[in-house]
């Protein structure tokens, strides 16, 4: 009977072992997946306002001119 006890407590730290480990893959892959996904967005925002800035820049050149 005890025998039977010992093996299932090690069968449920052996599937939470696998399910911890299957967890800190699948957190890590998606936390790298997203860094890369704000990374693009970031740099697509910042350029969006570089336009925007030189837009605006140009604009107040040609309203000085006048």
């Amino acid at each position: 009977m005890f025998d039977l006890f010992v093996g299932f407590l090690s069968l449920f730290i052996f599937v939470g072992v696998l399910n911890f480990i299957s967890q800190t893959f699948a957190n890590w892959r998606t936390r790298k997946k997203l860094e890369k996904f704000l990374e693009n967005e970031l740099e697509l925002v910042f350029e969006g306002f570089l336009t925007r800035i030189d837009e605006l820049e140009k604009a107040l050149e040609g309203g000085e001119k006048e």
